[in-house]
């Protein structure tokens, strides 16, 4: 290489004009006239336009003419203004190179993506070719941006006293939550390590061991199906401190949010950030992650709709269900009656047994549901859910868990639709008081709503509950859910424009107290020995009081840039299948591996 760069393609600039540099790069585009050829040369930090003259360097002019796309050249020429059009979409838009000399660093072949950001390329084959897709500006951007946001990080907490700790990534199984990857021990025919989920057991350990601040941005691995916002494989920000309370762990997340949007972005967000307790965001938005970027809550009206003549919302509630209404600004217009039965039958798709509308038009309202009410209730209706002229309500009456699930995504699609969401702004909300258990009537269980390290709220309240499942030899009954709906959690989550960046809980501390969880999730002292016992051995020798939190940093980035999936701010993401389109993985392995390591196969 005897043209070595002396400067990048994207720093040239009007005050470098008459200077001679040299720049490396990849062709991006060549555009022969009849006088010259133009070369758009790429690097990693932009683009510069180089000239090839035909009257001054015909030799030069014929070399660049054989130049193909994504060739890898050097060039050395005098940066001058552009004596043509200026290009206002490129920072080196106002000047060119006069190229006095060229050598090709290397040639290649015909490209089968485009490495463009306006091409519209499907996305496996993006993931099939990523060493080309990741010469797109808009990637080489992410991958910038993510070495801010982790350099960020790492900074800011080790300011502050954290230290950053590898722990295991070849771990042992534990059956909670999500499927382990699991790996076999050559050494130990027959047994198996886990890939961790996360390090939530290690890290509690490393406070049991005295260590004061913990941080790491770890890899962590999931068995499960893939959607826009996961991977098998995600990174993410752990934390873990010693003799803190909530709102050590928020104030040291406020700062950190803070100072990662200013780097990231140049944008100031007021702290601190908004807190929300759990029953006002399922009363108000049907969800625990609500989108405040907008305001438009939906309103109960379960308690109106008790006393109403109505039979159907009257026998729902009735039946222990619930009654909301979800006014859609402007919906008269926006919604037309064949729009409305589309959204009826997604509905009816979902469990529901119908949808309800009222129009608010000039003097009247118009639904067929309007004559069983009152004309106080129609007033009551309004007024709850603000409804004004031109606009449009959604009734939904069923099981709480299907009015939920259904109206929170109608809540986000109908702000949509009346534009209504804001794009490029960011909304931080803490939601905390989250109950501690989550009843499942199917399997007649209790499960612990975050994980079952989370420490109550009311230790009191969890203790009579934890003393009633042992009178009943750890089985459920209503006497227990009853119990188990009273005890809240000391449990947070941090959001992102209606998206979960992370959770976060105080731990419990005290093993009496962790073998009480163990009892109401119907995890006996043998199972818990065999699962956790690592863990309640070093409860048991004076652990402190502990709390963290963990952040994706994948799905933390895809909502700073703007982006729909998380496969976009991953260097090497899977696809939806879970595969790696780039290296071919998963992939069967020789017959001589498996004998090796005692695995019969079973797959046909």
């Amino acid at each position: 290489m005897k043209l070595k760069r002396s400067t990048t393609c994207g720093a040239p600039r009007t005050e470098h004009a008459g200077e001679t540099i040299t720049v490396n790069g990849w062709v991006n585009k060549i555009r022969d006239t009849a006088g010259a050829v133009f070369i758009d040369l790429r690097d990693a930090d932009g683009m510069l336009q180089l000239v090839f003259d035909k009257a001054s360097t015909p030799d030069l002019y014929a070399s660049a003419k054989a130049l193909g796309r994504e060739f890898v050249i050097a060039a050395k020429g005098k940066i001058v203004k552009r004596e043509g059009g200026i290009n206002k979409n490129l920072p080196t838009g106002e000047v060119e190179m006069l190229v006095a000399e060229l050598e090709i660093l290397n040639e290649a072949e015909t490209p089968p993506i485009e490495v463009s950001d306006s091409a519209k390329i499907d996305p496996e084959l993006r993931m099939k070719h990523r060493y080309l897709d990741l010469r797109r500006p808009s990637m080489q951007n992410m991958l910038k941006q993510r070495s801010t946001l982790t350099n960020t990080l790492r900074n800011y907490f080790g300011e502050r006293g954290f230290l950053e700790i590898e722990t295991p990534y070849l771990t042992k199984a534990t059956p909670e939550g999500a499927r382990d990857f699991i790996v076999p021990a050559r050494l130990h025919p027959g047994s198996f390590y886990a890939l961790p989920q996360s390090p939530q057991i290690f890290k509690q350990i490393l406070m049991c061991s005295g260590v004061d601040k913990y941080m790491q941005i770890v890899r962590c691995f999931r068995d499960e199906a893939n959607r826009a916002d996961r991977q098998p494989e995600f990174t993410q920000l752990d934390l873990e401190m010693c003799f803190v309370e909530p709102s050590d762990i928020y104030n040291y997340l406020d700062g950190a949010v803070k100072l990662v949007m200013q780097e990231m972005l140049g944008v100031e967000i007021p702290t601190p950030i908004e807190h929300m307790p759990h029953s006002e965001a399922m009363s108000g938005y049907a969800i625990d992650r609500p989108d405040k970027r907008y305001d438009l809550q939906l309103a109960d009206l379960s308690e109106l709709m008790s006393k109403s003549g109505f039979g159907a919302f009257k026998g729902a509630v009735e039946d222990g269900g619930v009654v909301k209404a979800l006014r859609v600004p402007g919906g008269d217009e926006l919604i037309s009656k064949g729009q409305f039965k589309s959204i009826e039958k997604d509905a009816k798709g979902r469990g529901a047994k119908g949808l309800a509308f009222i129009r608010y038009k000039e003097g009247e309202l118009d639904s067929p549901i309007a004559k069983f009410f009152s004309e106080e209730e129609l007033s009551a209706i309004q007024s709850a859910t603000g409804a004004q002229t031109g606009d449009m309500v959604l009734l939904l009456a069923d099981k709480r868990k299907i009015v939920d699930g259904i109206m929170a995504e109608y809540r986000v699609q109908m702000a949509e639709r009346a534009s209504m969401t804001p794009a490029r702004e960011y909304y931080y909300l803490w939601v905390d008081d989250f109950p501690l258990f989550e009843y499942d009537e199917e399997s007649n269980r209790l499960y612990a709503a975050h994980h079952p390290f989370t420490s109550p709220a009311d230790e009191e309240s969890f203790m009579a509950l934890a003393e009633e499942m042992r009178r009943t030899e750890r089985k459920v009954t209503p006497k227990i859910v009853d119990l188990a709906e009273q005890v809240k959690a000391n449990a947070y989550d941090l959001i992102l424009n209606g998206i979960e960046l992370g959770g976060g809980s105080i731990r419990i501390h005290r093993k009496p107290v962790q073998d009480a969880m163990f009892d109401c999730l119907g995890i006996g002292p043998e199972e818990a020995e065999a699962k956790f016992g690592f863990l309640l051995r070093a409860l048991s020798y004076g652990a402190p009081p502990m709390g963290g939190i963990a952040l994706g940093i994948d799905r933390w980035i895809m909502l700073l840039l703007g982006l729909d999936t998380i496969q976009d701010v991953i260097a090497f993401p899977k696809s939806a299948g879970g595969q790696g389109l780039l290296d071919g993985s998963p992939s069967l392995v020789d017959l001589e591996l498996l004998q090796e390591l005692k695995i019969k196969s079973l797959a046909e």
